[in-house]
This record gives C-alpha cells, sequence and structure tokens, in this order.
C-alpha cells in the first residue's frame, strides 16, 4: 500500500516527469503518441495489485483520491505560506553568522566556457531535436552574455566535478593497494 502511495506522489499530479520530460520534446511524433497511450507507471502498479488481488479497483481509486487530496493540501497551504514572515528564531540553536575562514567557490570565465562548450558539443552524425538545440543555444548565449540558468549551473558543476576528477585519476597512479577506475 505504501509503495502505491509513493508512485502515486511521484507520477499523479507531474504527469510523470519533469516539464523537460516529456516524449514529444525528444522523440519522433509517432514514438511520443505510442508513450501518451502507454499506461502510467501508477495504473500499472494499481492494475497489478488488483490482478494479485491486493486491492480492489475501488480500493486502487481511493488511494488515488487520497493522496492526490493530500498533495493538493500540502500545495494549498505551501501556497498560503507564501509572504508569511518565517519561523521565528530559537535561542536553543546556536548557529555561527560568520565561521572566520573564507570559502571562494569563484570558477574563471574562462573555465566556465570550455566547460559549457564540452556540454554543448554533441557527437558527429548526431542531430538533436531542434527545440533541445535552441535550448543548449540560449545556454551559450546566456553564458556569454554573463548569465547562467539553474539547470545549466547544476550541469556545469557537476561536469566541472567530474572533469577535475578525470583530471586528478590521470595525472596521480593509484597509491599502493588501490585500483584505478
Amino acid at each position: 500500500m505504501l509503495a502505491l502511495a509513493a508512485v502515486l506522489s511521484a507520477t499523479v499530479l507531474t504527469g510523470g516527469g519533469t516539464n523537460g520530460d516529456r516524449g514529444f520534446f525528444v522523440k519522433p511524433p509517432l514514438l511520443a503518441a505510442a508513450i501518451a497511450e502507454h499506461p502510467t507507471v501508477r495504473e500499472q502498479f494499481a492494475a497489478r495489485l488488483v490482478a494479485d488481488g491486493d486491492l480492489t479497483p475501488d480500493e486502487a481509486n481511493e488511494l488515488e483520491e487520497g493522496v492526490v487530496a493530500e498533495l493538493r493540501r500540502a500545495h494549498e497551504a505551501l501556497k498560503e505560506s507564501f509572504g508569511q514572515p518565517g519561523p521565528v528564531p530559537r535561542d536553543d540553536v546556536y548557529v555561527p553568522a560568520v565561521t572566520g575562514d573564507e570559502v571562494v567557490t569563484a570558477v574563471a570565465a574562462d573555465r566556465l566556457r570550455a566547460l559549457n562548450e564540452q556540454l554543448l558539443r554533441v557527437p558527429d552524425g548526431f542531430t538533436p531535436h531542434a527545440k533541445l538545440m535552441r535550448q543548449l543555444e540560449r545556454r551559450r548565449e546566456t553564458l556569454a552574455a554573463g548569465g547562467i540558468d539553474w539547470g545549466q549551473a547544476e550541469a556545469l558543476a557537476f561536469h566541472g566535478r567530474h572533469a577535475s576528477t578525470q583530471s586528478e585519476r590521470e595525472i596521480a597512479p593509484p597509491r599502493s593497494g588501490q585500483r584505478a577506475v
């Protein structure tokens, strides 16, 4: 029962993924149509539980309705909290305002541009969907103009960390007893 609730909470309101995960965004129209007609994970899992005798169809529907109602209540409560003052600071919790250590998180502009170009490169002979290419080109333009969007920042951070790890592996041989990966 809890597994069904977890699947419901992850798929019911989002339609199964993020806005960029829609089949028509990266798939040919015929494949996108087949995906749209395919039962959702929630529908498949509910059908399996009904077939196994763990739930009746009415119980599966009640679970779905309950999860959707709970998610809607939580969403409404969140919307109502916008503009409200934050929680009152507690005296029993000490969080230092300043550690005294300066943490530098800046990355050189040249390094960001180089990482961005690596992320935007597509293999020879591969033609990405036109909408995807427009999105990627916007990332190039945004970075050139001195800006960056959240998804691009995450991709650059992950790629930069991965590239650094790869460089360290290439430079430093494994220590005794370690295996090169």
